[in-house]
């Protein structure tokens, strides 16, 4: 069932970044997605991200999170052999997302997304009466 309450979108790395700098590349963070009577939850990783510099935001049913490295520079580089890239992620929501009760925590460079099913979308126990 959660695969058609939260699927991946393939627009990743058509992102734009919202100031011009370098570099403009992102990765894509890991997820691991699990559903419970009440929700969803999304666990991505993006170590190196402070909770000063994430992003979790909902537009169009569309969760979008992001996340900027502080890059830390110690002089000037003689050369560098490995890109320390931003996060971006995007993921279509369906109707059973109650979008406005969505909350989002960052636990060492874990993102944790609770996605809560609007209460019609949620399993109810359906009484049985004698007679």
């Amino acid at each position: 069932m959660a695969e058609t309450t939260i699927a991946t979108t393939n627009t990743e790395l058509e992102a734009r970044p919202t100031e011009t700098r370098e570099p403009s590349r992102y990765q894509i963070p890991p997820v691991d997605i699990y559903e419970h009577d009440h929700g969803l939850t999304v666990f991505a990783d993006m170590p190196g991200v402070s909770s000063d510099r994430v992003e979790v935001n909902v537009d169009n049913d569309v969760l979008t999170i992001r996340g900027r490295v502080q890059r830390e520079t110690k002089g000037d580089a003689v050369s560098t052999e490995f890109a320390i890239l931003d996060y971006f992620r995007q993921f279509k929501l369906n109707q059973e997302v109650d979008q406005e009760k969505i909350t989002a925590k960052l636990n060492h460079g874990v993102l944790t997304i609770d996605l809560p099913k609007v209460e019609a979308a949620r399993p109810r126990q359906i009484p049985v009466s004698v007679g």
